[in-house]
């Protein structure tokens, strides 16, 4: 804290250190930093917080996204009813105008850290957005989702995810090609790295290239933004959604059980899928 302060001098500014925080990160409370609160000034201390909002963006100090998803939750709850009314007077196109402007605007911003959140913390904001599709096209409650957004040709929150992790990757354009020549390497398919916890699986590093990976290879090899985004959209519109959800939720930790010569059998572990048995010959 010394040298923030001598920065600060050196640089003519000034803290207000009656609103400044600070947030530590740790994943279990066990690994929590020790101190309470750092000194910057002999009469005011620095506290900690539990969760700041910068640009927008809730960040809570395990970074599991539950308070930005349940803030993101908030503010599209104010906005159900101006549909209840409106919906009254505008037509179907004019309110998918509006759902464009006010709710998914909400729900992709800042979506590349937050959209590889839990299913349990998600589930709220998605109710939320089937709720405002049906208000919409006006259909019951018990209406079926997926004929829903098929109908309203509108992506879901992880498929929104999904299209901003592939848009990331065409644009990043780093190409981490396997070593060996691999079926991998014919289709030009990228590398992920190694991660060693289920944490760093839902990162959109991570993710990002498994979404790329799972494009078509046409649709892979455009070369201008304006194309890529039309074909990777209607792509996605058309996929199922549970497939779409398998790419961005399933862990592929592997645990590997030898069974004598037999075989080998593999468990690989799904947030959506449960347990997938795979039992290969030696």
């Amino acid at each position: 804290m010394k040298q923030v302060k001598k920065y600060f001098n050196r640089k003519y500014l000034t803290l207000n250190l009656k609103k400044t925080n600070y947030l530590p990160f740790y994943l279990h409370d066990t690994s929590s930093p020790p101190f309470d609160h750092l000194v910057m000034d002999a009469h005011v201390p620095v506290l900690p917080a539990n969760e700041i909002k910068y640009l927008g963006i809730m960040i809570d100090s395990k970074l599991k996204w539950h308070v930005h998803v349940n803030y993101t939750a908030k503010k599209i709850r104010k906005i159900i009813y101006r549909f209840k009314c409106l919906r009254e007077i505008l037509n179907y196109n004019q309110l998918k105008i509006l759902y464009f402007s006010l709710i998914e605007s909400h729900l992709s911003y800042g979506i590349l850290g937050w959209g590889g959140v839990l299913d349990s913390h998600l589930n709220h904001l998605n109710l939320l957005q089937k709720r405002l599709l049906k208000i919409i096209y006006k259909k019951e409650f018990t209406y079926s989702s997926n004929d829903l957004f098929n109908e309203s040709n509108v992506m879901d929150i992880r498929s929104l995810y999904f299209y901003q992790c592939v848009l990331y990757q065409w644009q990043s354009r780093v190409p981490i090609i396997p070593r060996k020549t691999t079926r991998a390497a014919n289709n030009n398919n990228l590398r992920a790295p190694k991660t060693k916890t289920t944490c760093g699986q839902r990162c959109f590093t991570f993710l990002s290239i498994r979404a790329y990976n799972h494009l078509p290879k046409t649709i892979r090899q455009i070369n201008t933004i304006k194309g890529f985004k039309n074909k990777a959209k209607d792509h996605i519109l058309k996929t199922q959604r549970n497939e779409i959800h398998d790419v961005v939720t399933s862990i592929v930790g592997i645990i590997i059980m030898s069974l004598d010569n037999i075989g080998q059998l593999t468990i690989v572990k799904s947030n959506s899928a449960g347990y997938d048995l795979r039992l290969e010959s030696v």
